[in-house]
This record gives C-alpha cells, sequence and structure tokens, in this order.
C-alpha cells in the first residue's frame, strides 16, 4: 500500500512538472502531439496510448499520436488489413453513446471500445498479442464540448489507479489545445484580412482624428492605406502623414 501512495505522489509531482510545461508553451511553438502522448503513457502506466482529436462536424477523429511500440503495432495492424497509417476514423454512434455521460469509460476487451470498425476476431487476435487488458477512454473536453480523447491500452496484469490524475492531465491538454486552436485561428484570420486590405479593389485607408485643445477635430492622419485607396491619387506612401500635410 505505502508503494502504492509513493507512486501516486511521484506521478502528482510529474502533474506539477507538465502543469509547468504547458504554461510556458507559446503560440508560435509547434504543439507536440507525441510529448503529449508519452507523458499520459508515464502517468497512466499503460501499455499503449493513443491521442485523437475530433474533427468540426463531430463526425471523424484523427489519431494524432500514438505512444509504446509503434512500429510492432502497425505491423501487426497491417497483417490484420487495417491501414493504421491513415488514422482517419468514423465515430461509432454506439461508442458516443457509452461514453456520453462520463469523462473516463472503461472497456474490457478492444473489441467493446472498437465496435464495427475492427472486426471482431482481429481485436480478439490483437488482445491476445500484446497481452492487453482494460481499455480506458479519456474526453478531452473544453467548454463542455469533446474536442479528442485518449485511449489508454493496459498490460492484462496492470490494474488502472490513475483516472484522477489521467483526468485532470486530460483537462490540462484540452485547454492547451483550446488555446492553440484559438490563436491559431486569430493569426489565419489576421493574415485573410491584411491580404483582403492589401489586395482588394476597394480603396480603404486607416484614419486616427487630431484634435484642437478645445476637443474640435481639425485633422486627421492616416495609419495605412492600400494600394486600391493610394493608386487614384498618386501617393505611394501615405503611412504618419496627415491630410493637411498632403499636397
Amino acid at each position: 500500500m505505502l508503494e502504492g501512495v509513493k507512486n501516486q505522489l511521484i506521478k502528482m509531482q510529474k502533474l506539477s512538472e507538465i502543469s509547468e510545461q504547458f504554461l510556458q508553451l507559446s503560440s508560435k511553438d509547434r504543439l507536440d502531439y507525441q510529448m503529449i502522448t508519452d507523458l499520459l503513457l508515464e502517468l497512466s502506466d499503460g501499455r499503449f496510448a493513443v491521442f485523437n482529436l475530433i474533427d468540426h462536424h463531430g463526425d471523424y477523429f484523427h489519431t494524432e499520436a500514438f505512444s509504446g511500440n509503434a512500429a510492432l503495432v502497425e505491423k501487426a495492424l497491417k497483417v490484420a488489413g487495417i491501414d493504421f497509417s491513415k488514422k482517419i476514423w468514423p465515430n461509432d454512434p454506439v461508442r458516443l453513446e457509452r461514453t456520453s455521460n462520463q469523462i473516463t469509460t472503461h472497456f474490457q476487451t478492444i473489441y467493446e471500445y472498437a465496435g464495427s470498425v475492427v472486426p471482431e476476431l482481429v481485436c480478439i487476435s490483437l488482445q491476445k498479442m500484446f497481452h492487453i487488458g482494460e481499455l480506458i477512454l479519456i474526453k478531452i473536453m473544453t467548454d463542455k464540448k469533446m474536442i479528442g480523447d485518449f485511449v489508454i491500452f493496459m498490460d492484462a496484469d496492470m490494474p488502472y489507479d490513475s483516472e484522477a490524475i489521467v483526468e485532470i492531465y486530460s483537462r490540462q491538454v484540452g485547454l492547451v489545445v483550446s488555446r492553440f486552436n484559438a490563436e491559431n485561428a486569430l493569426r489565419e484570420s489576421e493574415v485573410n484580412f491584411k491580404a483582403l486590405f492589401e489586395k482588394g479593389p476597394i480603396g480603404i485607408a486607416y484614419h486616427e482624428m487630431i484634435y484642437s485643445k478645445s476637443g474640435k477635430p481639425v485633422d486627421y492622419l492616416f495609419l495605412d492605406a492600400n494600394a486600391a485607396y493610394k493608386e487614384p491619387v498618386s501617393y505611394t506612401h501615405l503611412a504618419g502623414d496627415s491630410q493637411m500635410t498632403l499636397p
């Protein structure tokens, strides 16, 4: 029992260190899905771990990373006729229903988890081949919406005793993924707007009003203007000029 308590304390310390890592991540960094999955495997004492993200419509999920002996598993799946390289799988409505009311769901067999995606005989064969016990699915949530999940494959002889720690970790990952998605969307929007502004057919200029001491508007400063605005008046540069200083 003391060994189990010691192990949990070590995992809590590791979780604290991971939290610090996540806080230091910059949106300019590439989100390392493999590192995230490797850390999950370490926290859970699992045999294998998978990190999936769901598409915007919720119809498919995409495997972003696999932790464990990936080469061995991929080879076994190919022998079984399953192309793991595509890593895109249809969402199973039965599994969605079963997991709808909780963050963590336990599956006793691979087939119970995979459902119609993988044939039952293949699931049984894989379970025996890799000595797999239960599978643990942990939702990755943000703003009460599921954006992905972790799947942990436990060894048949290893109990899963890290539920609380892994759920905390999944929430942290959800926050990180959500932040990166929002910042990437903002950058993409800024790039699109800049392209529309610079190359658009309609003349557009940004101004800053200049006021007198009494608060009356007396002039305005050009902050920026696109080519369509400058061309008719033959100005090549306007930013920093005021209307009163222009010829």
